[in-house]
């Protein structure tokens, strides 16, 4: 995984937190307001894989949600769709994440980084 990038640039979040609103409940959010971007996540640690029907929730409903509630109804925001996973993830989910720019890291993945840091 290494650095997170958003259009080629490094995404350096000056806010990080979780999201609640009436409709949907968002695990991560990273923001740099000065640069218009934000990370939206999702965590899932249980022993299954993250299934394709995960990566489609977090960016069909919460990915929405959450950008609603950005200034100016996040127009104009560059977004990163990221799932968390323990385990792995289905080649589906991995490929609905790809298709929206997203990616999923796992905790194999995670530790690695960290390891290397």
């Amino acid at each position: 995984m290494g650095q997170i990038s958003l259009n080629n640039s490094v995404f350096s979040p000056g806010a990080v937190g979780s999201h609640w609103a009436r409709t949907a409940q968002t695990d991560v959010v990273a923001v740099n307001w000065s640069h218009k971007q934000v990370l939206i996540g999702e965590c899932k640690w249980g022993l299954d894989g993250v299934d394709r029907q995960i990566a489609r929730e977090l960016i069909e409903h919460k990915l929405p949600t959450v950008l609603a509630d950005l200034p100016e109804g996040g127009a104009g925001w560059q977004v990163k769709p990221m799932l968390f996973t323990r385990g792995a993830a289905t080649a589906a989910a991995v490929s609905e994440m790809r298709v929206h720019g997203g990616e999923v890291i796992t905790l194999s993945q995670l530790d690695g980084d960290l390891k290397e840091a």
